[in-house]
């Protein structure tokens, strides 16, 4: 049983390349959220 296929490879590839758009957009939307997150928690600490 072969592991990878090249035909399979290059059949699934202009699937998955139409994904990276939503892919790039969820991680900067989580990227920003947590940026947002972390600048909100650090200005409500206390000062020592």
């Amino acid at each position: 049983m072969t592991y990878f296929s090249p035909a399979y490879f290059w059949a699934m590839l202009p699937k998955v390349a139409a994904k990276i758009p939503l892919t790039l957009g969820m991680a900067s939307a989580g990227f920003t959220g947590a940026v947002i997150l972390a600048l909100a928690l650090a200005l409500a600490q206390p000062w020592m």
